[in-house]
């Protein structure tokens, strides 16, 4: 897991539901636009219900 400088946390993007069809969509089209995030799901390593 990448870790955020103070800045990035500042500016840090959740995606709900981002291992899902459109949650994985969003979250690619930010990661290619240098947007930093963090994916919510209920599914993930640390669930997020």
């Amino acid at each position: 897991m990448k870790t955020h400088t103070a800045t990035e946390k500042q500016n840090l993007m959740l995606i709900v539901g981002g291992n899902g069809k459109s949650g994985r969509r969003v979250a690619t089209m930010l990661t290619e636009r240098n947007v930093p995030i963090r994916i919510g799901s209920r599914s993930g390593k640390t669930p997020f219900d």
